[in-house]
């Protein structure tokens, strides 16, 4: 089996996206009887033509597409590959999503998974599944132990997707929690957000840093 992972982040190896991917990866490498999937290709979106990847893509069995999700919706460059690739033809070919972003709620992503769904079925792939997972805006640049529990969720997603060929539902459902914020919590973050104790101090942290907090 042929698989290609595609990074649908603008920052290319930089950004949060790519974490993902390679814990997902050593978690397919890590299990046993592991397969070709394991030595996966990774392509950046950030770094060659829309139409390229997508033909490029096609060529594979397996393609999972890992993006941030801005607000409710996938990156303008993710979009443009989707429209250049095509339906195709008999069965056997598989296709699913790894999305992580800011939010901490689950149900943020409700809007694109569900246009991810009828993509994937429309150009007449088999899913392997959609896994998505908030409250990532920090994950590249916080120490590992502060990771520890989304890291060995993602090492099991790809562990499970190396052993079966779809995500785990019992990990997928995992990564996605909390699906919404209960009233409590709300109040709570509110409540911090007044003290200054939220993201708010990641955020002038990197005005101060830019010299831009007197234009904030």
């Amino acid at each position: 089996m042929s698989m290609i992972i595609m990074n649908g982040s603008p920052k290319a190896e930089r950004g949060n996206t790519e974490v993902f991917i390679r814990k997902f990866m050593e978690g397919m490498q890590a299990a046993e009887g592991t397969t070709e999937c394991a030595s996966a290709q990774v392509c950046y979106v950030a770094k060659e033509s829309h139409e390229e990847i997508a033909a490029k893509m096609q060529e594979y069995d397996t393609i999972i597409i890992a993006f941030p999700l801005y607000v409710h919706a996938m990156p303008g460059t993710v979009k443009k590959v989707l429209e250049y690739m095509k339906p195709v033809e008999g069965s056997g070919k598989k296709l699913g999503f790894i999305i992580q972003y800011g939010f901490m709620e689950g149900a943020q992503s409700q809007y694109v998974v569900r246009y991810l769904e009828s993509f994937t079925k429309k150009m007449n792939y088999e899913s392997v599944g959609i896994a998505v997972h908030g409250g990532s805006a920090g994950v590249s640049i916080m120490p590992d132990k502060m990771n520890r529990k989304l890291f060995d969720l993602l090492l099991l997603l790809g562990k499970s997707f190396s052993e079966t060929g779809h995500f785990s539902e019992e990990v997928v459902g995992e990564l996605c929690k909390p699906h919404e914020l209960t009233k409590s919590q709300c109040r709570m973050y509110n409540f911090m957000g007044k003290l200054g104790l939220t993201d708010s101090m990641y955020w002038n942290m990197q005005l101060k840093q830019n010299n831009a907090m007197k234009q904030r």
